[in-house]
């Protein structure tokens, strides 16, 4: 039989202990990878909770519409470029009769925070 000398070299990297380290590092690093699309989705769940706390408990809530645009032109001077939401809704108030209303919701240029809202009536 005859023996490679790199083989009996390179086999203590791949003993059990360094694979766990290696999958474990894997998957540190796949989790900590967030993509930009889910930020779309946290601020579409974050508008979506401030409409449901501010129309009070109600079940029927039921999105019809929706737009998301970022601004060039505001009028505070702080924000540069804001993401702005709008959101076509409608609900059932207590007397069963439906409420179609329109969301207007303005986000940080990074999508953590809303900075403003505000529930109209819908055209």
């Amino acid at each position: 039989m005859i023996r490679l000398p790199l083989r009996d070299k390179y086999k203590p990297l791949l003993t059990t202990i360094n694979m766990k380290y290696i999958t474990l590092i894997a998957l540190v690093a796949f989790i900590a990878c967030e993509t930009p699309a889910f930020d779309g989705d946290k601020r579409q769940i974050m508008a979506k909770n401030y409409i449901r706390s501010q129309i009070g408990r109600n079940r029927s809530l039921s999105i019809t519409g929706f737009g998301e645009d970022t601004l060039d032109i505001i009028q505070q001077p702080l924000l540069e470029k804001p993401i702005r939401y709008a959101i076509s809704f409608n609900y059932k108030d207590s007397t069963d009769a439906v409420v179609t209303k329109k969301a207007v919701v303005l986000f940080t240029p990074d999508g953590h925070s809303i900075v403003q809202a505000e529930i109209v009536d819908a055209p």
